[in-house]
């Protein structure tokens, strides 16, 4: 379906003298192949590269390597090709004041869809008794909603999707989630960019873990992200009896519970500030907090967003 070979993207290096050609590198010589049917998870901290990956097969910026899309040259027939991709950015943009049923219609216009696909998206997405409402009064997991509705509307096989969920809490990330996997179990293409190890582990067959642009692991979910270097493990919670949400919330430090707070880090003399309290004790990765057992772990040496 998709094909992906020696991708590189280079930008000028900032403040580089006017007759200087340094460049730095985005994207850095990377391949791999998405076959139809497939969900694959770009990961890896900020800068890495994952974004650049998307943009460049949008044919949003520019780049070298080979391309190609159900047997179309992204580069040479990008607008025949780019009809098998729906697309759902991070940073969402609509017209606030237009309804949703009004949203999906212009963007058909655009996608030369014809209206009957309208209330069979806002089906699919959940949002058909919401068609009435302005954009603007949408909470943000509606609006994701509609996002997603609006990259159905053409029927694309193949759905990239930039950090899907990072903008939604933990009860609206689950829902949108358990929305994917239902679009990927009837046949959906999934690539997507993420941060959170229960998405990826959730949503994708498989992972690539992407560094300075270059890929530098591949394979299954737990395999993965199990092996990956301290370094690209960032925040993770793991499943654990005191945990809320079953442990799949994304949490930046010390987690409050009916007993107590409870911490799992390789650092612990950087939190013990953090953690404070007659009753907390911070010690080693293993350790816990109140008498708790440990649930929470991530490494404080560089967390991803």
């Amino acid at each position: 379906m998709l094909t992906i070979r020696n991708l590189t993207k280079r930008y000028p290096r900032p403040g580089r003298a006017w007759w200087s050609d340094e460049t730095i590198t985005a994207v850095d010589d990377l391949s791999f192949d998405l076959p139809a049917g497939t969900s694959i998870a770009l990961w890896g901290v900020n800068g890495a590269g994952k974004t650049t990956v998307l943009k460049c097969l949008l044919g949003l910026l520019a780049s070298e390597g080979e391309l190609h899309l159900n047997g179309y040259d992204l580069r040479r027939d990008g607008r025949t090709a780019r009809r098998f991709l729906g697309y759902v950015p991070q940073e969402l943009a609509f017209h606030n004041d237009l309804s949703v049923a009004e949203s999906c219609r212009f963007y058909a216009r655009l996608k030369e869809v014809g209206d009957e696909r309208i209330p069979v998206v806002l089906a699919q997405v959940g949002l058909t008794d919401q068609e009435k409402k302005a954009v603007g009064a949408l909470s943000g997991g509606m609006k994701q909603r509609l996002a997603l509705a609006l990259a159905l509307l053409a029927e694309p096989p193949v759905l990239l999707l930039d950090e899907p969920t990072s903008n939604l809490d933990a009860a609206t990330r689950d829902e949108f989630i358990d929305l994917l996997v239902q679009l990927r179990n009837g046949g959906k293409t999934l690539l997507f960019t993420s941060h959170y190890a229960d998405e990826v582990g959730r949503l994708a067959e498989r992972v690539l873990i992407l560094r300075d642009g270059r890929l530098v692991a591949d394979g299954a979910p737990a395999e993965v992200l199990q092996r990956r270097p301290t370094a690209d493990r960032g925040r993770q919670v793991l499943p654990g009896p005191q945990t809320t949400d079953g442990g799949r919330q994304m949490l930046p430090g010390p987690q409050t519970t009916d007993g107590g707070r409870q911490v799992r880090t390789d650092h612990p003399s950087s939190l013990a500030p953090a953690v404070g309290g007659p009753s907390s004790a911070v010690s080693g990765p293993s350790s816990a907090v109140g008498g708790l057992s440990p649930a929470v772990a991530f490494s404080a040496e560089e967390p991803l967003r």
